[in-house]
């Protein structure tokens, strides 16, 4: 699976062959046939091994709501783990998006990931409701932040955007700030 991906991102899922994911692993063909079965299969288990599907479902946000301060600093933190958790697993982001028109049978593996992020800022911000803005809407914070989120992964990856890490940081603590109320 690991081969695969590898080549897969460098060359696209189309131009991956079996025989060359054989070669990169270190086994026949013939044991990728009898392990996978077909391509397809092969595509979507790699897919789906690169996807941090059960580190996103098991992270607690676990927002300290007492203050507006911890609040925006608990949101802020939840923010930073999305977003490292997008760069370090970059080559499946770029995959993502440039396979996904191409290969429309991957849609389930594909956006698994970003369903799960986007259940982690909903219980972020579920959890941090009492100290949110009266007019938030959680739904809509949702979104901003995910997109705030995709924009800034995407832009620093592709260097269209040049962001030290403290800027980003600070980037990010900003858009929580909006949210949460003002302290007494």
């Amino acid at each position: 699976m690991e081969a695969f991906f590898r080549l897969a991102v460098e060359r696209g899922i189309d131009s991956t062959s079996t025989r060359a994911v054989a070669e990169e692993a270190g086994v026949s063909e013939l044991t990728l046939f009898r392990h996978f079965g077909d391509k397809a299969t092969l595509v979507r288990a790699a897919v789906r091994h690169a996807a941090p599907t059960e580190q996103l479902r098991a992270y607690d946000p676990a927002i300290d709501a007492s203050t507006p301060e911890s609040a925006a600093a608990d949101l802020g933190r939840c923010l930073r783990y999305l977003r490292d958790e997008a760069v370090r697993r970059q080559d499946l982001f770029h995959l993502a998006l440039s396979e996904a028109r191409r290969h429309p049978e991957l849609q389930d593996e594909l956006i698994v990931g970003p369903r799960q992020a986007v259940e982690v800022l909903r219980r972020a911000l579920q959890q941090a409701a009492p100290q949110l803005r009266p007019e938030v809407d959680v739904g809509a914070a949702v979104i901003s932040l995910q997109g705030l989120l995709l924009l800034t992964v995407l832009w620093t990856l592709h260097g269209w955007m040049q962001l030290q890490p403290a800027e980003w940081d600070e980037l990010l603590e900003s858009a929580v700030r909006m949210l949460v109320r003002s302290p007494d």
